[in-house]
């Protein structure tokens, strides 16, 4: 797909940038994006020490999914837009949880995501404040989840469970 004069251009930019690449890929059935998985695939070969551990994860793991298991995918997430808006009631946030422990020590990763799909699904937005210090001393976040399109409701409750906590 790539001629020689790109992937080598490819390569040496590669070489260059000292962060992972993140590569997105569509899902459907077409020809084009069929095209495009090739593509990435052809990308990552060229240099996978680039490449997020995650991101070939995440790869490996899309080739699995079907066109029709992703829309019955995005249906069920509709439905569970619906339903989210029933749980909010007159609530303006939530308060959950933003990960099963403590953060991790370094900047190599952020933690474990596993809490924070979901609201990612469903389109709705969603803040972390460090609310408790773990045994390492690194911070355990508590997240604050608010209804679709209430940002700005979100972004004063988490100034205010700031304030509340004493991080001012």
């Amino acid at each position: 797909m790539l001629d020689d004069n790109t992937k080598g251009q490819l390569a040496t930019y590669f070489e260059r940038i000292s962060h992972p690449v993140e590569l997105i890929a569509s899902l459907d059935d077409s020809a084009g994006a069929t095209d495009i998985r090739e593509l990435v695939t052809e990308i990552t070969a060229i240099a996978p020490d680039k490449i997020s551990a995650t991101l070939l994860k995440k790869l490996v793991q899309s080739d699995g999914c079907t066109f029709a298991q992703y829309v019955a995918a995005r249906k069920l997430v509709g439905e569970c837009q619906r339903m989210l808006d029933d749980v909010f009631g007159d609530f303006d946030v939530l308060l959950v949880p933003s990960a099963p422990g403590e953060a991790p020590h370094g900047l190599k990763s952020t933690g474990e995501a596993t809490f924070n799909r979901m609201w990612t699904a469903l389109h709705v937005p969603a803040v972390t404040v460090p609310a408790f210090t773990g045994p390492a001393g690194l911070p355990i976040g508590a997240q604050l989840i608010a209804k679709r399109n209430a940002d700005r409701t979100l972004f004063s409750a988490a100034q205010w469970v700031w304030n509340a906590l004493g991080r001012h």
